[in-house]
């Protein structure tokens, strides 16, 4: 089935000025997710809670590229596993919405009512990450940022219902899920805090995997104990909730800026 995006219209007078506020939100997250290049055609997903329900979510539709996306062409997902109102496998052979996607995103919303947005992305460097033994190292103050917050998840095979318990169990109560030999989860109450630790966990992945180019463990500046713990605190401190650099605050305003200098379009 081929779907062709200027087929799906601009309708936010059928939503509230709330719904289409957060729909907005969201489709400016996938469209600078494919302005920083981190998509992988159509393997990644973004989710944000519908406002004023407890048991919706939208996230992009199935067989739509990152840079497509529009506030109307975000699909609404149920906890009951329909789609738009249908059954999200109704049609064999087809989904209007990815298994892992669902399963995923449904495990976060689900497990975790004070999450309101979910990233899961497949980037080069989050997914060499997750495939080293020792995940993310304290090697950088960009890795030291969001050190407090991060949490791992075992490779169980491709994402379907079956992991969604176990999704839910090992994010807990973090904020970066490191999907080992799979790729990067973030989480957070808005847009803008699921979106700067994704943002931070990137940086942080690109930034050891330049570190260990050419070198041998032996060789990296591995910090003492007590600087990671230090900078950890000092961490929690400055990008928390109140904290003056918290994460989704001013940095995702910014990026938000950025983003309509060079397209309105996602806005439709």
């Amino acid at each position: 089935m081929s779907i062709n995006p200027s087929s799906i219209p601009s309708q936010s007078a059928s939503y509230s000025n709330e719904e289409w506020a957060a729909r907005v939100e969201l489709a400016a997250a996938f469209r600078l997710v494919a302005t920083l290049g981190w998509t992988d055609l159509l393997s990644s997903h973004i989710s944000l809670m519908v406002p004023g329900t407890t048991d919706q979510f939208l996230i992009n539709r199935y067989g739509l590229l990152f840079d497509e996306i529009t506030a109307s062409n975000l699909v609404k997902v149920g906890f009951d596993g329909t789609a738009d109102g249908q059954a999200i496998d109704a049609i064999p052979g087809q989904r209007i919405v990815g298994s892992g996607a669902w399963a995923i995103h449904s495990a976060v919303h689900i497990s975790r009512p004070d999450l309101k947005c979910a990233i899961h992305l497949h980037t080069r460097e989050g997914v060499a990450v997750a495939s080293q033994k020792r995940g993310l190292l304290p090697l950088t103050q960009m890795a030291l940022s969001i050190l407090p917050y991060v949490r791992y998840h075992d490779f169980l095979g491709f994402s379907d219902e079956d992991e969604r318990d176990s999704i839910a169990s090992d994010i807990g109560d973090g904020s970066v899920l490191i999907l080992r030999n799979h790729g990067t989860l973030t989480v957070g109450e808005s847009v803008g805090e699921a979106f700067g630790f994704a943002w931070r966990i990137q940086r942080a992945c690109v930034m050891q995997l330049a570190a260990q180019i050419g070198t041998v463990s032996t060789e990296l500046n591995e910090l003492p104990t007590e600087v990671i713990e230090r900078a950890s605190t000092q961490a929690s401190r400055i990008v928390s909730k109140n904290g003056w650099a918290r994460i989704g605050g001013n940095d995702w305003e910014a990026l938000r800026r950025s983003l309509d200098r060079q397209t309105k379009d996602y806005q439709r």
